[in-house]
């Protein structure tokens, strides 16, 4: 089993900044994503910036979530001193959130 979401932030270009409960923090791009299905509904930046935690599992609005396994899978380890793709701001509201 992976370890369990404890956190996420949404970044302005698709992608999530997932914390888990082991304290690895990884990156997450959804862009891949948002041509199929119910996820084209995530292209609305308004409603991706609702993504929540439940049940250890990255949530949105509509019943519309991504499995824990998938997202750590499919991510990065996010190195915060080295994240050049990221904004001041971004970074800063990602790693304090």
């Amino acid at each position: 089993m992976m370890n369990k979401i404890i956190a996420v932030q949404p970044l302005d270009d698709y992608q999530l900044v997932v914390t888990f409960d082991n304290q690895e923090i990884r990156l997450f791009d959804v862009s891949p994503f948002l041509d199929k299905g119910i996820f084209t509904r995530l292209k609305d930046k308004n409603f991706f910036s609702q993504v929540y935690i439940a049940w250890d599992t990255v949530c949105w609005p509509e019943e519309l979530d991504i499995s824990p396994d998938t997202v750590y899978l499919r991510s990065q380890h996010f190195d915060v001193l080295s994240a050049k793709q990221v904004s001041n701001n971004q970074l800063f509201s990602a790693i304090n959130s």
